[in-house]
């Protein structure tokens, strides 16, 4: 009797985002998940950087060239591997060399994901903006592949992605026309076009396949929110909830500062409003506090 080989190593899902959207919250839930693999490390971003031709296919590039751009999260990275050898964790060890030091390719990414995983992902808020051609790429090699977006309400999210760069500078002097101009950046731009993100997205995968979860239900309604994605992957349910990580400086929202946010997100609001009734209505009203028990997610 012929015996069945093993699915071919490639990722059942990604999570795109959004940027400030509870992803971290989310990839520390897979990691208490059975049934789910994800990668030691949280945002691979192979896909966003092929995107914005950071490398090409071939050229020789690896984790080790791009980290060494960026000298501390290079050091960062490489204490954590030195502390995982260690600790005599041979499978994420043997993860963090091929992340490191073999060449990025299509064949690289996908062989990152063991192929013994039942379901297995990745969590990159940088993939939501990702151009039609490399969204053609992923679902080649995997037509079924499923979409995980959080998305938060893009005023919101704006501040506070606009209060973690602040942290991470560890300087906090905002001014009303350095958010004006941080609104719009082409980064923040598209990162809080969701509609049309969602878009494109849905325009290549298949019916069905994509999850928009809202993250005002991580506060509200985290075991429903939980359970519906469980149940969109095909998992079991997570037996305890994970807590919020990468909480920014704490900095009240000043008025001046979300109208200006409020004028250029209001078309987008409003189609969202239309689109997911429940969370983006109160977002498209102004509400600061949910108005009701809404819809979760919804499934594309």
């Amino acid at each position: 009797m012929l015996q069945s080989r093993p699915d071919p190593p490639r990722p059942h899902f990604l999570c795109i985002g959004a940027q400030k959207a509870a992803t971290s919250w989310l990839h520390s839930a897979f990691q208490q998940c059975d049934d789910i693999w994800v990668p030691p490390i949280k945002e691979l971003h192979y896909w966003d950087r092929l995107d914005r031709k950071q490398h090409e296919q071939g050229d020789g590039v690896t984790g080790q060239t791009l980290y060494k751009k960026n000298r501390s999260r290079y050091a960062r990275n490489l204490r954590r591997v030195l502390k995982i050898i260690g600790s005599g964790n041979i499978s994420a060890a043997k993860f963090y060399y091929e992340f490191l030091y073999r060449k990025r390719s299509d064949d690289w990414y996908r062989e990152l994901f063991p192929s013994t995983a039942r379901i297995a992902g990745e969590v990159t808020p940088g993939y939501a903006p990702l151009s039609g051609e490399t969204i053609s790429r992923i679902v080649t090699m995997n037509g079924d592949i499923r979409i995980i977006y959080l998305i938060r309400n893009p005023i919101d999210r704006a501040w506070s992605a606009y209060r973690y760069r602040k942290t991470r500078e560890q300087t906090w002097e905002p001014s009303l026309d350095d958010f004006s101009l941080f609104l719009q950046t082409p980064f923040v731009q598209s990162h809080g076009n969701y509609m049309q993100n969602i878009e494109t997205w849905t325009t290549h995968i298949q019916p069905g396949n994509m999850f928009v979860g809202f993250y005002d239900a991580v506060y509200e309604q985290p075991e429903t929110l939980l359970r519906t994605l469980c149940e969109f992957l095909g998992a079991r349910t997570l037996a305890s909830l994970p807590k919020r990580r990468n909480v920014s400086l704490d900095a009240e929202f000043p008025a001046n500062f979300r109208d200006i946010a409020f004028e250029q997100y209001q078309p987008e609001l409003a189609r969202l409003s239309r689109r997911f009734p429940g969370y983006p209505e109160d977002w498209a009203r102004g509400s600061l506090i949910s108005k009701g028990n809404h819809p979760v997610s919804y499934i594309l």
